[in-house]
């Protein structure tokens, strides 16, 4: 992870606290939303920078366990590298 999305996450943290912090209090909607909205905001930035970090493909495999299976490979360089690099190799000794 880099040192931006290291920096943002604490960021939303600190801002999270703080609109805890001012919701147990007083309460006082002026300093709350403002808080509320920043850490949002933050939040946002974290998942941009995470998502560009992640280089092409990223979405399609964030949500690939989610995306009902259609029969159709709309991403078959993506799915077959993928595919490469989660298969097991055999253990030596094993029988089944």
């Amino acid at each position: 992870m880099t040192l931006l999305a290291v920096l943002l996450a604490w960021a939303y943290v600190v801002l999270r606290v703080a609109h805890a912090y001012i919701h147990l209090g007083a309460n006082r909607l002026r300093q709350r939303i403002p808080v509320y909205f920043a850490s949002w905001g933050t939040l946002l930035a974290l998942w941009i920078t995470i998502a560009l970090r992640g280089g092409p493909g990223f979405l399609h495999r964030a949500l690939s366990g989610f995306l009902p299976d259609s029969g159709h490979d709309l991403c078959p360089r993506i799915r077959r590298d993928h595919e490469e690099e989660s298969t097991p190799e055999p253990l030596a000794g094993l029988q089944s």
